[in-house]
C-alpha cells in the first residue's frame, strides 16, 4: 500500500484533517484536459451498524478509469463490514456518457467520536478506504483499478433498534 500512495502522491494530494480537506488535482495538459488513466473526484462513505449487520455504502462522483476506458458520474455500491475488511460487492453507475461495473473489495478504516453525547448528530474524526475493483467502462474491455480515498467525518445519526449510521465525506484517487 506505500508504494501505491507513492505512486497516487503525484496523481493526487489529498490532507484530510478534522476541520476540512485540501485536494490538489491531477496534473493537467496544456489544452487543460486531465491526464490520462487517472481516476479521481470526490467520495462519500456511509458506515451503518444495527441489528442486522454492519456495512458501508460508498458512492464517488468525478472519473473513473478502468481498462483503458474512463466513466465520468457517479458510480456507488454497498457492502458488508467485518473487523476482516470488506466483502466483494459491485460498484456501478450510469452518466449520459457512459457506464461502469467493477467487482471490488478491499478495506475501511474509519474512526468517529461523538464528542457532544450520544445522539447529537454530531461526529468527528476520519476514515480511509482502498478498494481493488475489475470490471469495465462504457463497454470497453476488462481492467483493474484500486481506488484510494481520504475522508473526514461529517455526520452520525441514531437509526433503529441499537442501530447509527456515520458519513464521511472525502476525495479519491485511483491508478
Amino acid at each position: 500500500m506505500r508504494r501505491l500512495l507513492y505512486s497516487l502522491a503525484g496523481t493526487a494530494t489529498v490532507f484530510v484533517g478534522v476541520l476540512g480537506m485540501v485536494v490538489a488535482p491531477a496534473p493537467a495538459y496544456a489544452d487543460g484536459a486531465a491526464a490520462p488513466g487517472i481516476s479521481n473526484g470526490t467520495a462519500t462513505a456511509q458506515t451503518f451498524n444495527g441489528s442486522f449487520g454492519s456495512g458501508v455504502s460508498f458512492r464517488f462522483q468525478g472519473q473513473i478509469t478502468i481498462g483503458g476506458q474512463t466513466f465520468t458520474g457517479v458510480a456507488s455500491g454497498d457492502t458488508g463490514y467485518s473487523g476482516l475488511g470488506l466483502a466483494p460487492f459491485t460498484l456501478s453507475g450510469t452518466s449520459t456518457t457512459g457506464s461502469l461495473t467493477a467487482t471490488c473489495s478491499g478495506s475501511f478504516t474509519g474512526y468517529g467520536e461523538n464528542p457532544v453525547g450520544y445522539g447529537s448528530g454530531i461526529l468527528i474524526g476520519g476514515a480511509v478506504s482502498e478498494l481493488s475493483c475489475d470490471g469495465s467502462a462504457n463497454g470497453g474491455p476488462a481492467g483493474h483499478v484500486t481506488l484510494v480515498s481520504a475522508y473526514r467525518a461529517t455526520d452520525w445519526t441514531v437509526g433503529g433498534p441499537g442501530g447509527s449510521v456515520s458519513t464521511y465525506e472525502g476525495a479519491f484517487a485511483g491508478a
